[in-house]
């Protein structure tokens, strides 16, 4: 699988788990950036950069920082969680880059 399928997938996995969680997810197309852009069931705005190999520049980590203050909703970063025993996929890792704290939004549960 190429890098870009590769992408695509994980962004379909991540896609499919925060709708799963409640979020209304929308996807941008053709490798665009942030990659998903999320309202909580209490109309928190989220971004959802994904990561399949689980690196983010310091460019990209900053931009994504910058949106979010501009737009004042949380921003975070998913990539895989792999099994110590298999290396495959096992589970979704979100980290949150900017909270409510730092947008005075209220951080979608």
């Amino acid at each position: 699988m190429n890098t870009k399928a590769k992408g695509n997938k994980w962004e379909r996995i991540v896609r499919d788990n925060l709708r799963h969680r409640g979020f209304l997810v929308a996807n941008q197309k053709a490798s665009a950036f942030p990659d998903l852009v999320c309202i909580s069931s209490n109309g928190a705005g989220l971004i959802v950069e994904c990561k399949s190999n689980g690196v983010i520049s310091p460019g990209e980590r900053q931009l994504l920082i910058d949106i979010a203050r501009m737009h004042k909703c949380c921003v975070m970063t998913a990539f895989p969680r792999y099994s110590p025993s298999s290396n495959k996929e096992h589970n979704i890792t979100y980290q949150l880059l900017i909270d409510a704290s730092d947008t005075d939004e209220e951080w979608p549960v």
